[in-house]
């Protein structure tokens, strides 16, 4: 076994590993372990690959799935089911946090490949299906799928402070998002729109809708000491 092999493996592994916390994270109703998957991110993301994430798409889904559709297109592995002869039997996977996960970490691909207007199509895509969700133990989770939404419209042409600039684009879902979260107490994505949206309105210099947004909407005391410092 190669070492990109043994990467590749290990990658897939920590990956599926992950599938279960996410599972215990809804069966518990704790955020911690949610939080745990969060923060594994950063060890494994350099060993995100388009391989390792269509095998992992792969060992998910049937090759029937719209959501491995979704994930396997923007990373290029469409084909990924070509390769399997017959659908492996499918573990306790139907999760919206499942999705939700590898959802990231192909908005994290595409980032760290600089594919910035790939990343922005699939982010507006990611966020509408999340928009329809309604679950407690997805909050953490879309909360990190805002920030990489927002992050791959501040660098997508035209730049700020452009007037025309596209994170100008985001402005009202983000709004929409604040909305529903403030009306569901969903304190995590709450705290971070609000920091998304203050950052957006301060790139093209709009003080006036800056100091409106912070007039009109407290930022949640629950927020962890990280969001209060963004």
């Amino acid at each position: 076994m190669t070492t990109l092999t043994v990467a590749n493996f290990t990658s897939n592994l920590d990956i599926q590993n992950n599938f279960g916390l996410l599972e215990r994270a809804v069966t518990h109703f704790d955020a911690r372990f949610t939080l745990r998957v969060l923060r594994s991110i950063s060890s494994m993301r350099k060993y995100i690959t388009p391989d390792v994430l269509a095998e992992v798409i792969v060992d998910t889904y049937p090759s029937s799935s719209h959501t491995a559709a979704f994930l396997l297109e923007p990373i290029g592995k469409l084909d990924a089911f070509e390769t399997v002869d017959i659908d492996p039997p499918k573990g306790l996977r139907d999760l919206p946090e499942v999705d939700t996960y590898l959802s990231i970490l192909v908005q994290i691909y595409l980032y760290d490949q600089k594919d910035i207007q790939r990343g922005a199509d699939f982010s507006s895509k990611l966020v509408e299906r999340l928009r329809l969700l309604n679950r407690r133990t997805l909050d953490s989770l879309t909360a990190r799928v805002y920030f990489y939404f927002s992050l791959f419209y501040e660098q997508l042409a035209p730049l700020p402070p452009s007037p025309a600039a596209a994170v100008i684009s985001i402005r009202k879902p983000l709004l929409a998002a604040l909305r529903t979260a403030v009306l569901r107490k969903d304190v995590d994505i709450q705290a971070t729109v609000i920091t998304l949206l203050l950052r957006n309105y301060l790139s093209t210099s709009h003080i006036t809708q800056a100091d409106l947004l912070i007039a009109h909407n407290e930022f949640p005391a629950a927020a962890s000491n990280n969001q209060i410092a963004r």
